[in-house]
C-alpha cells in the first residue's frame, strides 16, 4: 500500500499527472515485490513560494554563492498538473538506495529528446532527509 506522510498528499496524487500516478504505482511494487517496503510519499505538489524557500538556504552550484530568489530553478513539483513525487528512502540501505535509482533510470526515460534528464533523483536539500525524487515529462516513456 502506498503511504503518505499527510493525508493531502494523497488527494494530491490523485490529481497529479497520469504519467507520474503511473510511475509512483511502478516505483511502488518494484519496490515492495525486491525490498518487502512500502512507498511513504513525501511531498508532492509545492508551490513557487515553497520552493524558493527550500533552495534559498542553498549553494547554487554555478555561482558558489547562496541561492538568489530569481536563481532557484523552477520544479517539477510546481507544474500543473504536478509531475513530481518525493518517495522517502530512509528504510532503504545505500545499496538498495542505488539500486532502485538504476532500475527507474533505466525503465523509465523521462524524455528522449534530453537523456541527461533522469526520472529519478536520489538527494538532499538543506535540512531535509535524502530521499527519491520522482518525476516525468509529457515525453516520459517506459522501457519494455
Amino acid at each position: 500500500m502506498i503511504k503518505f506522510k499527510t493525508p493531502k498528499l494523497e488527494e494530491q496524487l490523485k490529481r497529479a499527472d497520469k504519467i507520474l500516478q503511473e510511475l509512483v504505482k511502478w516505483v511502488h511494487d518494484y519496490c515492495l515485490n525486491k525490498y518487502g517496503k512500502d512507498t511513504t510519499l513525501t511531498e508532492v505538489t509545492r508551490t513557487r513560494d515553497e520552493t524558493v524557500k527550500i533552495y534559498i538556504r542553498q549553494i547554487n552550484s554555478k555561482t558558489g554563492k547562496l541561492y538568489t530568489p530569481d536563481e532557484v530553478p523552477s520544479s517539477t513539483h510546481e507544474t500543473i498538473p504536478c509531475r513530481a513525487a518525493d518517495k522517502r528512502s530512509l528504510e532503504y540501505t545505500s545499496t538498495e538506495c542505488l539500486n532502485i535509482v538504476y532500475v527507474i533510470n533505466t525503465t523509465w526515460i523521462y524524455d528522449p529528446d534530453r537523456p541527461n534528464l533522469k526520472c529519478c533523483v536520489y538527494h538532499k536539500v538543506g535540512d531535509d532527509a535524502s530521499h527519491f525524487h520522482l518525476q516525468v515529462h509529457p515525453n516520459t516513456v517506459i522501457m519494455g
